[in-house]
């Protein structure tokens, strides 16, 4: 199997929202491990960071199908629970009756 870093392509860092360089950062891979995104709403406007998270997403998916990669690995962080758009987390009482 033949591994490339999954966010360089030779020493400079490939913009995961450019799909010729996505895809020029694949070329000769078995599979591809993506893990690249924002991973909480800190210093963004929510709405960008699920546009650019799905983009990017979506170009790794995208140019390995082109290229004839056919395994891919997706990891995400807990912020995909939406903890990291809660803010302070406040004891709660509920009662059912």
């Amino acid at each position: 199997m033949h591994v490339l870093e999954a966010d360089r392509a030779g020493d400079s860092p490939v913009d995961l929202l450019d799909p010729a360089a996505v895809a020029a950062s694949m070329v000769g891979a078995d599979a591809i491990i993506h893990c690249a995104a924002i991973p909480g709403p800190e210093g963004i406007d929510p709405a960008e960071l699920v546009h650019l998270n799905s983009l990017a997403s979506f170009n790794a998916l995208e140019q390995a199908w082109l290229a004839g990669i056919r395994t891919a690995v997706l990891a995400s962080s807990g912020s995909i629970y939406g903890t990291a758009w809660a803010g302070e987390w406040a004891a709660q009482t509920i009662r059912y009756t």
